[in-house]
């Protein structure tokens, strides 16, 4: 017995590609049932998992067996057919090939490629956003009409204001929008929510498009394990990673304690020796009495005192920040300044129409 060989190689989900003595083939499908082309020609093979058993039909064979046979066996036929031969058919003319199989086996090679880029693309189903019961569960409407609570992959929520702040981005960012929802494998009721429909899925489009992503980056969320497929891991990490080293959101330091002005009272008025009136002879005090006083007894120094006002903070000289795109106005150290942060007066800000930022509260 001589040695055989057979390589299958794997060059996409789903998709491979095999080597053995009697040629190349290709196969394309999953577990249980696989559609392939060879040298023999199309095939489907059905197999039930973990048991070796399976089952292999050709759908359109080559003509290369037509080739093998025996001399003998076209010997007779040709007699066969000098024989019985009619005036319309010419002497030791070969009939003609069926071209039925091999337009079967160009449609099914079509039929398999077709299948191979379907398996390439990333399934997502078109929704859109009706609401958000809270930062990390989307309520959605798909295209067919049915509603349904998607349960964002990847994501930890943050009890306290980053809850309510996480809220209230997904809200403005979302609701209202098209939105397409990607199953996670890993856990079918978790899912990832692209705002735009994905191609490739790597870094890049992850950190553009998907919005698990974008909750990570700004710092409205943690980082979970529960629900995310292995392929998205590593990127989700190192946006929560990226958050923390730019201290954003829930990663930005506390602020410091506001600082009261101390009010330091003004110096009493010397008295001014050329204002001071003339003084006046002394008189006998034994003829006043106990009871006379005068004027300048009267007054105490500190009826003299001027009031002194607690100095208020000028519109024109208090700098506030905006962004290119946002509608509020913010403190130097709000998160929402991290793409973008434009100085201004705020009376300025306030004559534009902005509003004080709800986060930080300028």
């Amino acid at each position: 017995m001589g040695w055989n060989f057979r390589k299958s190689i794997k060059v996409g989900k789903g998709v491979r590609i095999n080597l053995s003595k009697s040629g190349v083939g290709i196969s394309a499908g999953v577990k249980g049932l696989r559609v392939g082309a060879n040298k023999r020609g199309v095939y489907t093979s059905q197999s039930i998992p973990g048991t070796g058993l399976y089952k292999r039909e050709y759908i359109a064979k080559s003509s290369e067996k037509t080739r093998k046979e025996p001399l003998s066996t076209e010997v007779e036929t040709a007699t066969e057919t000098i024989t019985e031969v009619t005036p319309s058919e010419p002497v030791g003319q070969k009939p003609r090939r069926k071209r039925g199989k091999g337009c079967l086996t160009i449609l099914a090679i079509f039929l398999i490629i077709g299948f191979i880029g379907s398996l390439s693309g990333i399934s997502v189903d078109q929704a859109e956003v009706l609401g958000a019961a809270a930062a990390d569960q989307i309520k959605v409407r798909y295209a067919s009409g049915s509603e349904a609570t998607v349960q964002l992959a990847g994501i930890e929520r943050i009890q306290g204001e980053a809850d309510a702040a996480a809220l209230n981005y997904v809200k403005t960012s979302l609701i209202g929008q098209t939105v397409y929802v990607q199953k996670a494998k890993a856990d079918r009721n978790a899912g990832f929510i692209w705002t735009a429909k994905p191609k490739k899925a790597d870094n890049a489009e992850i950190r553009q498009s998907m919005f698990n992503a974008a909750l990570l980056l700004n710092g409205y969320t943690k980082y979970s394990s529960a629900g995310v497929d292995d392929k998205y891991r590593d990127p989700l990490i190192a946006c929560e990673a990226e958050a923390k080293q730019a201290q954003l959101g829930t990663w930005a330091p506390p602020a410091p304690p506001s600082k009261e002005i101390a009010v330091v009272p003004a110096p009493e008025p010397k008295p001014d020796p050329a204002r001071e009136p003339a003084k006046e002879p002394a008189k006998d005090t034994t003829k006043q009495t106990a009871n006379t006083t005068t004027p300048s007894s009267a007054t105490t120094p500190a009826a003299n005192k001027p009031k002194v006002e607690q100095p208020k903070a000028d519109p024109k000289q208090s700098i506030v920040y905006i962004t290119n795109t946002g509608a509020k106005y913010h403190r130097s150290g709000c998160r929402h300044l991290s793409k973008s942060k434009i100085s201004i007066n705020l009376k300025d800000a306030q004559a534009r129409g902005y509003t004080p930022c709800k986060v930080c509260s300028p």
